[in-house]
């Protein structure tokens, strides 16, 4: 005998309706800040680490983040932290960058999240892959798109491996964007002598490629996560909820 549902289509279409906005919200693209400067980092004997910097430039990203202390209010507990293999700037036309060349108008092809420690060693972050931005996906109504969605889920629904270190980060993100975008960016390359048949280094139409490591603080979306998983448990569950039923189906409100 069938199971009756217990969640209507309506709400199951609503459910649907939030859960893509939350997962949107976990491809955010990130901001820039107006100094954002290039970093170097590298695999040293003593693992991935950053070889260099700005001056203080660990001791500058630790106080700009708000995840830098422990529940103890230890202030070495260890960062999340955006490496950015590349950014998108808009191209120059008769000396002038096309809308001013704000920071604002820099656009992020590649995100990696990884873990900053205050000593600069740098470690796989275990909970989160490296994404590209949402709004450089199609569908999309921004001006600029590198992908599609559509790839970039079947990508992640055929990863069968979770990285165990930065190196294995750093391969997936690589492999990612060859998959969605069909190119490659330099500072995953690796050696040359290993990119043979591999995709050319991307381009993108009035923009110019500035190749190179960049590091930015930033807050993972932990408690998008949490919700997700609640949206796909009652979908799945088909668990009668009166409270939701009825928000669902709330009247409009006149203003």
């Amino acid at each position: 005998m069938a199971q009756q549902k217990q969640i209507s289509d309506a709400t199951l279409k609503l459910l649907a309706y939030w859960r893509a906005a939350l997962a949107d919200s976990c491809l955010s693209h990130p901001a820039i800040p107006k100094d954002c400067e290039p970093i170097q980092i590298g695999n040293t004997d003593a693992g991935w680490r950053v070889t260099q910097a700005p001056e203080d430039w660990v001791k500058a990203t630790f106080a700009a983040s708000k995840m830098n202390k422990g529940d103890d209010g230890d202030s070495r507990k260890p960062i999340p932290l955006l490496l950015l293999p590349a950014l998108l700037v808009p191209a120059s036309s008769h000396g002038i960058k096309r809308g001013g060349g704000d920071s604002e108008d820099c656009l992020v092809p590649l995100c990696i999240p990884c873990l900053l420690t205050a000593e600069g060693t740098l470690l796989a972050d275990p909970d989160r892959l490296p994404w590209i931005p949402r709004q450089l996906l199609e569908p999309s109504h921004k001006e600029v798109a590198i992908g599609a969605l559509a790839d970039l889920d079947e990508f992640i629904t055929h990863l069968t491996r979770k990285p165990e270190n930065l190196t294995d980060t750093l391969k997936v993100a690589d492999e990612l964007f060859a998959k969605v975008t069909g190119y490659r960016l330099a500072a995953l390359a690796g050696d040359p002598g290993d990119n043979e048949g591999a995709p050319s280094l991307l381009e993108v139409d009035d923009h110019g490629v500035i190749d190179g490591w960049f590091g930015i603080p930033y807050e993972p979306p932990v408690m998008a996560r949490h919700i997700i998983r609640l949206y796909d448990l009652l979908a799945e569950g088909q668990t009668a909820t009166p409270l939701l039923e009825a928000l669902a189906h709330m009247p409009e409100r006149r203003a």
